[in-house]
């Protein structure tokens, strides 16, 4: 996806629409170091990549995130709201805000958390293990180069813009084995897995939490991911775009990278659009 975002040009667009774009690798993931003390949780990484874009001379900038690094982005956008001029998402339930017994909600709320629950006791096995016994499972992926891409593999075919038949159908077998070979030449599957386990340590949202950075959501395929609008907004009110992807699934960047990356520049360009108002 990156070069429909840095060189826009090359693909038909306007060279002024292109943008930085910096792609950290999170603590624990591929090619960054392995957290040494305990804890390591969303919350402590966000405040390292604030770090990195300060650095890097970028004391405000956007972020699109999806999956853990939406989690990471969203609590960055709770904790530093000054820092981030707009958060785009494909995951806009993550993190997700705070409901009890007593909180009222709409219907499609209702509805929306007893999919979630539904998807969770027939796909959040792995979730539950890591989150429980995270090194049990590392022993057995970081020894296993076969046993590393059936894990990692599945999640590709299952949580994609599903053809039944075959995976490939979406995505190649370098993108798939290079995806599989970063973790396993690296070794870290198990540093990255225990953000599962290491979430029992993050301060997650409040009731009184709201973060009034401009959100950004495109829903994809995955019914677990698409929350409805009322329940996004209990975090972050400001939503200047909600729209369909109307294809692809969790792994969109990489299914659809042009589509996406078309979305990304509208949000943008609309949160500018708003600043200069």
């Amino acid at each position: 996806m990156i070069p429909f975002l840095t060189d826009p040009e090359s693909f038909g667009g306007s060279p002024e629409a292109s943008f930085d774009v910096i792609i950290p690798s999170i603590p624990g993931h591929g090619f960054s170091d392995i957290p040494k003390e305990g804890h390591f949780e969303d919350r402590k990484a966000g405040q390292i990549l604030l770090k990195l874009m300060k650095r890097l001379g970028y004391d405000q900038f956007g972020i699109h995130g999806y999956d853990l690094g939406a989690s990471i982005a969203g609590l960055l956008c709770l904790d530093h709201p000054d820092n981030v001029i707009g958060y785009h998402t494909t995951s806009p339930g993550n993190p997700s805000p705070l409901i009890t017994d007593e909180t009222p909600m709409s219907t499609a709320e209702t509805e929306y958390l007893a999919l979630c629950k539904r998807w969770y006791a027939k796909e959040g096995g792995y979730a539950h293990s890591l989150g429980t016994k995270p090194q049990t499972y590392a022993y057995g992926l970081n020894d296993s180069p076969v046993g590393l891409a059936a894990f990692i593999i599945e999640k590709w075919h299952l949580w994609s813009m599903q053809n039944e038949e075959d995976t490939h159908y979406h995505f190649d077998l370098d993108t798939l084995l290079t995806n599989v070979s970063i973790y396993w030449f690296t070794e870290t599957i198990n540093s990255s897995n225990r953000f599962y386990y290491e979430g029992h340590y993050t301060q997650w949202p409040n009731k009184f939490d709201r973060s009034f950075v401009p959100l950004g959501v495109l829903l994809t395929s995955q019914a677990h991911e698409r929350p409805p609008k009322e329940y996004v907004e209990r975090l972050f009110p400001k939503i200047l775009r909600w729209e369909e992807l109307n294809t692809g699934g969790h792994f969109a960047a990489a299914e659809c990278p042009a589509l996406l990356a078309s979305h990304i520049r509208a949000f943008f360009s609309t949160v500018t659009d708003t600043t200069k108002e």
